[in-house]
């Protein structure tokens, strides 16, 4: 879901922690999804950015972080 957002240059981002009554009550009220069936379990925003980013992404070696017997 967030793969192919990226390939286009699109940003997104996560949101796990937010308030399951207020957000299961949007699906009902929009499009007629019973909450009692079918429940948010992760939220997802997307878009562009606006500028540079204030530091590059970092990632570690391998090595550092995967032991190997």
């Amino acid at each position: 879901m967030m793969t192919a957002p990226a390939l286009q240059g699109i940003d997104s981002r996560p949101i796990e922690d937010f308030e399951l009554a207020s957000t299961s009550a949007v699906p009902r009220q929009h499009f007629g999804i019973d909450p009692e069936r079918y429940q948010p379990g992760i939220m997802v925003n997307f878009g562009y950015q606006t500028g540079k980013p204030a530091h590059d992404k970092t990632r570690r070696d391998k090595k550092d972080i995967v032991r190997e017997n």
